[in-house]
């Protein structure tokens, strides 16, 4: 199935607004990419061990949102939600800086993400073990190693995390 990415050039400032303004018209997910920073806060509440390193906020913001292709050659008839939203944004502009406003058009493809990722996960080593997905046949060069196999998930389970690598490297020194 194909989709329609729109991508609203706005500001970080009318950033709650342009995303509100969305909802109210049914659109119930939206992907925001500013440079705004992390406030101390925020970094503190962060599980992650290290945060994008952004450039300085320009002010910039792009909001975008997707919608469904109805037609056979892969076209849908948005236009009458993109008239409201350009009325709505222009109507805003009377009381704070939406910016630009432009929107942008473009077309995706919907591909099987649950899959297509595997393309990218390979066997490796780590000590004396040879660790391979459930989908790929052992190679004859790792023979000699002891193998793990392991069906991972999309967000968890391939073994290439270090504190993964880290327990199975003490279990090669424990010659189990």
């Amino acid at each position: 199935m194909k989709w329609n990415k729109y991508k609203i050039k706005t500001t970080t400032e009318a950033t709650d607004y342009v995303c509100g303004l969305l909802m109210s018209l049914g659109i119930t997910g939206v992907q925001v990419e500013d440079n705004v920073q992390l406030t101390e806060e925020e970094k503190a509440q962060q599980y992650v061990d290290i945060l994008a390193d952004l450039p300085e906020d320009d002010g910039t913001a792009f909001i975008s949102f997707y919608t469904k292709t109805d037609r056979v050659d892969g076209t849908s008839d948005d236009e009458e939600l993109l008239e409201q939203i350009r009325k709505d944004l222009k109507a805003a502009s009377e009381f704070m800086n939406v910016g630009e406003g432009s929107i942008e058009h473009s077309t995706t493809q919907e591909e099987d993400w649950i899959n297509n990722w595997k393309k990218y996960f390979k066997s490796f080593t780590c000590g004396d073990f040879y660790i391979k997905p459930t989908w790929q046949k052992r190679e004859s060069e790792y023979d000699n190693y002891k193998m793990i196999e392991i069906d991972p998930g999309t967000a968890f389970g391939t073994g290439k995390h270090d504190t993964t690598q880290l327990c199975i490297f003490c279990l090669s020194l424990q010659r189990c």
